[in-house]
């Protein structure tokens, strides 16, 4: 008896060695049957664990981001493919079986950012609303801006120092909205933690101000879309054509009396879509200084054509509780590799009652195929 006990004993502690080994050697976080899409071709982090506190949050978020994106080698990747297959089947639930206690922790990756911290935060509000789980996103750099303007949110972050080996945690990435997490709790989630915040319901006040009944905002997302390569070929879309393809079905129903552009680059937005002019006056100035300032005016939006930013998703979601009229979005979010020539009936991140713009050529937005 004694001697069988040693053995589990050491077959145990093997394991958990092989699995702190791995998860080190390559920066494995936890992984998941529904991750980032980046994760399973570029690797992320030179600047060590991503799980602790880091100066990084100073860097420009684009900057930060192209950090973190750095190619897998070969060898690497089929490494970390193998030991993704072993985890998942075997590693993963034998040490879970060790993991107690009623703190939960969810992981999110190092690119990630509001948009995608918003879902999570969203689950741990609805896990811990439904009294399942006490549960708590990992703290990562870049986050204390949104938990200085919506406080609520520190509630449900958790710092570092409370992930722990045997603390439960998940790398699920909540990211089908209509199923991942219901309508009643999308809405409670929005009305309690972002809603509640008195700055930003400020900047709601002030943007709703700028809008009228009949106001179209155009949300573009460029930065790392474009600039980064390995993002690029993943995330970028043919905007042009697809602003004016989406523009075309609007008129269909009501004619903008002002076009709002919403971007985090203004000038190749002025640049390229000035000739919009002819539809309906365009403003390309900003509205206010500031990501939420932002936020809260494509919140505000009546009308509103949406590009494939989880950003500009949250403030179509936040705009469902106020005076949102009409939503636009492209049939795509992003590009993976073994979906290059298939179409999503609906990418997860959409809601079902949002329009749905196809290209006019009938070609993927993103590969142009």
């Amino acid at each position: 008896m004694i001697e069988t006990t040693v053995t589990v004993g050491t077959i145990v502690s093997r394991i958990i060695q092989l699995h702190y080994f791995f998860s080190c050697t390559f920066h494995l976080p936890m992984q998941s049957t529904n991750t980032h899409p980046l994760s399973t071709r570029y690797l992320i982090h030179p600047k060590g664990d991503f799980l602790v506190d880091s100066d990084i949050q100073t860097i420009n978020e684009s900057e930060r981001v192209a950090v973190y994106t750095v190619q897998q080698p070969t060898f690497k990747r089929a490494v970390n493919a193998a030991y993704n297959s072993i985890h998942h089947k075997y590693l993963a639930k034998y040490i879970n079986l060790l993991r107690r206690g009623e703190k939960f922790i969810l992981l999110s990756y190092p690119i990630s950012r509001g948009g995608n911290w918003l879902y999570l935060w969203a689950r741990a509000a609805t896990l811990r609303h439904h009294g399942t789980d006490k549960a708590s996103l990992l703290y990562g750099p870049g986050m204390e801006a949104w938990t200085e303007e919506f406080p609520k949110l520190a509630s449900i972050t958790a710092p570092s120092s409370e992930y722990k080996f045997f603390t439960r945690r998940s790398g699920y990435f909540p990211t089908d909205i209509e199923k991942d997490i219901s309508e009643e709790d999308l809405h409670f989630f929005i009305r309690e933690y972002l809603l509640s915040s008195e700055s930003f319901s400020k900047r709601l006040a002030r943007m709703q101000n700028v809008v009228d009944e009949s106001s179209l905002v155009i949300n573009i997302r460029r930065g790392d879309y474009y600039s980064v390569p390995q993002i690029n070929e993943i995330f970028g879309i043919d905007t042009v054509t697809y602003v004016e393809e989406a523009l075309k079905k609007l008129q269909e129903t009501v004619t903008p009396s002002k076009i709002i552009f919403v971007s985090d680059d203004l000038q190749w937005c002025e640049e390229n879509l000035s000739h919009l002019n002819s539809v309906a006056p365009c403003i390309f100035e900003k509205q206010g200084s500031g990501m939420f300032d932002d936020l809260a005016l494509v919140a505000s939006a009546p009308y509103l054509i949406l590009t494939n930013t989880t950003f500009g998703y949250w403030g179509a979601y936040i705009g469902e509780l106020l005076t949102q009229k009409i939503v636009f979005s492209p049939d795509i979010h992003q590009l993976l590799p073994k979906d290059a020539h298939i179409y999503q009936r609906r990418p997860k991140m959409h809601r079902t009652h949002w329009v749905a713009v196809h290209h006019p050529e009938g070609k993927n937005w993103i590969t142009g195929e």
